[in-house]
């Protein structure tokens, strides 16, 4: 069944194969077509209409944009790159792109060359894409899809992108205004520092608190400037050294981030998803990541109880206990 993504996807696609890019080799500018900027500015267009920030067409036929950081602590950035112009060799004027419904794994012929094929004894990529709607050229001119195609899946992504980050931001903003955070560490804390037991079972309970509020606290930065005085006074009465603490928080804090719904980069996570599986969603994205996720969690445990139990130093000078 199609989705409106898909139905974008094809729309789009379709809309820009149409519009003649292609490159002069012998050209000594940059873009080496001034018709380039057809397609560079109607994509111009499209990212200001979807919120993207900080649009930039350059002058050697570069479009930049960003989006919105949803995170106040430092980041990796995330790039899109793509170039418009297509290959010089065939005639890209006048493209008519077709769409050939549910492909029936027969030969594709094109109308305006009758004795143009395509066929899966010659193209075996082609054998399996049988029930898969198809979109060729008419036969004489270039569909130059390998460049359109990135750019289409990028511009149709990025506005639910920008949306969804918004939305995280919105809620990761409001809930740690209600100091909710705060609020679940220290009870937290109360309960492990009154369970009457020894540091390494508290340091376990630590790390599957973490685990917990790792679902709902998004972030390594802002859980542990909350956490640290909570925990690190609790355990330091235990002669449990602020070094030990800090590497069970960052136990607990690691394996689960990819299975929070708040985590910034989910988004993107299901977005490069739906490239291989178009109904891919946040629970397609959780439901494959949950197995390995435990296993990573269950093993890091053992080697930290490993760890702690030796003695074994977490770093010259920093030993396990006080």
């Amino acid at each position: 069944m199609r989705s409106q993504f898909d139905q974008e996807l094809e729309d789009r696609l379709v809309r820009y194969a149409r519009i003649d890019t292609q490159a002069d080799e012998s050209s000594p500018t940059s873009p080496s077509t001034v018709k380039q900027y057809d397609l560079l500015h109607l994509l111009e267009a499209e990212l200001k209409k979807i919120g993207a920030q900080d649009i930039t067409l350059t002058a050697y036929g570069a479009l930049l944009a960003t989006v919105p950081a949803t995170v106040s602590h430092n980041a990796p950035a995330i790039a899109f790159l793509a170039h418009v112009d297509t290959a010089p060799g065939f005639n890209a004027t006048g493209v008519k792109p077709i769409i050939h419904r549910g492909y029936d794994g027969g030969v594709i012929r094109f109308p305006d060359d009758s004795e143009l094929v395509l066929s899966p004894q010659e193209s075996p990529y082609l054998a399996g894409k049988v029930g898969d709607d198809i979109i060729t050229a008419s036969g004489t001119t270039l569909l130059g899809a390998d460049v359109i195609s990135a750019i289409t899946k990028t511009l149709s992504g990025l506005g639910g992108l920008i949306f969804m980050f918004l939305m995280i931001a919105q809620f990761i903003a409001y809930f740690n205004y209600t100091n909710i955070p705060r609020v679940l560490a220290v009870n937290m804390a109360q309960a492990l520092e009154q369970a009457s037991v020894g540091a390494l079972p508290l340091l376990v309970g630590l790390i599957i608190v973490i685990f917990l509020l790792n679902l709902i606290i998004p972030g390594v930065v802002p859980k542990w400037a909350i956490f640290a005085p909570v925990f690190i006074p609790i355990f330091d009465r235990l002669g449990v050294a602020p070094q030990t603490v800090l590497a069970a928080y960052r136990i607990g804090d690691s394996p689960f981030n990819v299975l929070t719904p708040l985590m910034v980069y989910l988004a993107f996570v299901v977005t490069v998803a739906q490239r291989y599986q178009k109904d891919a969603g946040i629970g397609t994205v959780v439901s494959l990541m949950l197995p390995y996720t435990l296993i990573i969690a269950a093993v890091w445990i053992l080697l930290f109880i490993l760890w702690f139990v030796l003695g074994i130093p977490l770093g010259p000078g920093y030993p396990v206990g006080a």
